[in-house]
């Protein structure tokens, strides 16, 4: 998608795209992207992720996004965070999306928040949910991950190392707990940035506080795919 500077991907659809190699849906491939009241659905890659990934050194934002019906022939059905890229995901849905590998609904191999997200239905290998790596550090909040499947361990969750569990759930499916101020602070900073952008007719704005200037979306450059 970038290669610097922020893209805003708002109300749109991103469906039914096929990749030979690697992510079908969007690549994140440097700077940050908003996407917000968005699908992305029905996307397949004959190798790994077939919706979003969040590549090296990249800043994924997601709010009230659906991402169902996506396929990778490796790893993350729908979404994956490589070693060096943050997402967060809010009020979003990851539903029925399939990885041959790790990681049918999610693959993380850095950092990932989810808050008020449903985790439904995804199937994997390792981790029918969410694969959590070595290099990863999830934290879900008030999330709920539901009616997975994987073939051989973690139908919900696979977990390597280094896990955040705010309090122990009351629910087996869930981490009923109230999100930390950080990231209260960062949905409504999440709101006003696509508000700016709706009224900017010079283009999208970096989501980071005090940067009100436009930014321009290059074309992608190579992929730094890790795996693992």
């Amino acid at each position: 998608m970038a290669t610097s500077g922020t893209a805003l991907v708002q109300r749109s659809t991103i469906s039914g795209n096929f990749a030979q190699d690697v992510v079908g849906g969007i690549i994140v491939n440097g700077g940050s992207a908003v996407v917000e009241d968005s699908s992305v659905s029905s996307n397949t890659a004959n190798g790994s992720v077939g919706g979003i990934l969040a590549n090296v050194g990249t800043q994924v934002y997601l709010s009230s996004v659906t991402l169902a019906d996506n396929v990778a022939g490796e790893l993350a059905g729908a979404l994956a965070i490589e070693t060096g890229g943050t997402m967060t995901v809010t009020d979003s849905t990851v539903e029925n999306n399939r990885a041959s590998t790790n990681g049918g609904g999610i693959y993380n191999a850095d950092e990932l928040t989810l808050l008020n997200t449903k985790i439904v239905g995804n199937q994997a290998n390792l981790g029918g949910g969410l694969y959590n790596a070595a290099t990863g550090t999830a934290a879900l909040y008030n999330t709920k991950v539901i009616k997975n499947i994987a073939v051989t361990d973690g139908g919900g969750i696979f977990k390597t190392r280094r896990w955040h569990c705010p309090a122990e759930p009351r629910h087996r499916h869930c981490v009923d707990q109230e999100p930390p101020e950080q990231l209260l602070r960062h949905r409504a900073r999440l709101r006003r940035v696509a508000n700016r952008a709706q009224s900017d007719s010079r283009g999208p704005v970096s989501p980071c506080a005090g940067d009100a200037g436009p930014s321009a979306v290059p074309t992608v450059g190579p992929l730094a795919w890790g795996g693992g």
